[in-house]
């Protein structure tokens, strides 16, 4: 045991010679038993050693002027730092049965008598400086466990953060490798009818409406490969930050309106009970861009919801923003799948040759275009079968005043 770490033991008595007696006794066993002794004369003396060191056990005499031994070891075990030191209580006098009843309530470990017996006081303390020194193995070895359960915590919490994180790039690879799929497939269905189209035009006789029907299917695939490789070309430029906006204050609801006159004409929404509540509003933005995002939503409620179902597009504005809201009636969003619904290459569940079609960048881009905008877009959905609802926010723009009269 090193010299900091040595237990002590504390002798309060007011006779200065029974108090070199119990220290003279208490000295001959110290080095055996490895404590050091410390003594003092009054109950105000033994409390200002008390605040300064630590004691295995207190000797104490009962009998002292001003402030006697049971008032002594009532302040020493009101504090809690010293409230399990055993105390030995030491008198003159054989005390009757309530005096030893009054010394056990105010803590005392044991009762001695004096004359005291060499060999009684040494196997007494003996017992409360072993007792000590198991307490002070007891605090290490709890110190430790908590260090220990400290880095066992730390490290359980980094094993769970980088299986997060192993997860995360499994499931973004599993995304990609699907997305990768979806792709093939949506280049292979127009590749194909283009191979088969111009296999028509190159026979040596084919009648002419045949010939009008394989350019036809050309042209439409053509441009449905066109507008994949679009697509594809917009995601990498805004996940690189590179697209650039050519803003210009404009009229949100003619935007929109002319977004649904263009689906219309596409033959896109006959299925489909559409209604529209477009209020005047103005943003500054890339009407090119804001016309992506709104297509890319309606595209995304028209393909999702079943023949005969109902999509609503209002246009207002609420306060400081321009808020476009598409809501429709179609398959909704899984809960597991809506905090990742506007990440790239996340769709919902469903096969490959999956009628849907599409490569699920619609809403990863319109997302990006919003943000360039200084918007937002949000999505809600009450589960699977009960449709969705996706707002975009802009920032609105008053409207130009009326010109100055000449």
């Amino acid at each position: 045991m090193q010299p900091s770490d040595t237990l002590k033991v504390l002798v309060v008595n007011d006779e200065p010679a029974s108090l070199l007696a119990l220290t003279s006794l208490l000295d001959q066993w110290a080095a055996e038993l490895q404590y050091t002794v410390v003594s003092a004369r009054s109950g105000q003396e033994a409390l200002r050693h008390v605040l300064r060191h630590d004691f295995a056990v207190i000797l104490l005499d009962v009998n002292m002027p001003g402030m006697n031994g049971f008032e002594t070891a009532d302040l020493i075990h009101a504090h809690p730092r010293w409230a399990g030191v055993p105390i030995i209580f030491v008198t003159a006098y054989q005390a009757d049965e309530i005096g030893r009843l009054q010394a056990y309530q105010r803590g005392a470990a044991d009762f001695m008598f004096t004359p005291v017996i060499p060999q009684i006081l040494r196997a007494k303390v003996s017992v409360f400086l072993a007792l000590a020194k198991k307490n002070e193995e007891l605090r290490r070895q709890t110190a430790q466990l908590s260090e220990r359960t400290q880095d066992l915590a730390a490290i359980n919490e980094q094993l769970t953060r980088e299986m997060e994180e192993r997860h995360a790039v499994e499931r973004q690879s599993d995304a990609k490798d699907e997305f990768l799929a979806m792709l093939g497939h949506e280049l292979r269905n127009p590749l194909s009818a283009i191979s088969s189209a111009a296999a028509l035009l190159g026979l040596p006789v084919v009648e002419a409406d045949i010939l009008d029907r394989a350019r036809l299917i050309i042209q439409r695939q053509s441009r449905q490969l066109t507008a994949i490789v679009n697509d594809l070309l917009d995601m990498s430029r805004a996940m690189s930050g590179k697209i650039t906006l050519a803003r210009a204050p404009l009229d949100a609801a003619e935007l929109i309106a002319a977004c649904l006159d263009k689906l219309d004409a596409a033959g896109r929404t006959g299925a489909h009970r559409i209604t529209r509540a477009l209020a005047a509003c103005r943003v500054d933005g890339d009407a090119a861009r804001l016309a992506q995002i709104a297509s890319n939503l309606l595209d995304n409620a028209l393909k999702y919801t079943p023949a005969g179902g109902n999509i609503h597009v209002s246009l207002a504005q609420d306060e400081d923003d321009v808020v476009l809201i598409i809501r429709d009636e179609g398959v909704g969003i899984p809960a597991d799948l809506m905090p990742s619904i506007f990440e790239v290459f996340v769709q919902g569940a469903g096969t490959i040759d999956r009628r849907a079609g599409g490569l699920g960048i619609g809403l990863p881009l319109a997302r990006c275009l919003a943000e360039l905008h200084g918007g937002a877009i949000e999505a809600e959905s009450g589960g699977t079968g009960r449709g969705s609802v996706f707002t975009v926010r802009l920032p609105a723009v008053q409207a130009p005043g009326a010109p100055p009269e000449a």
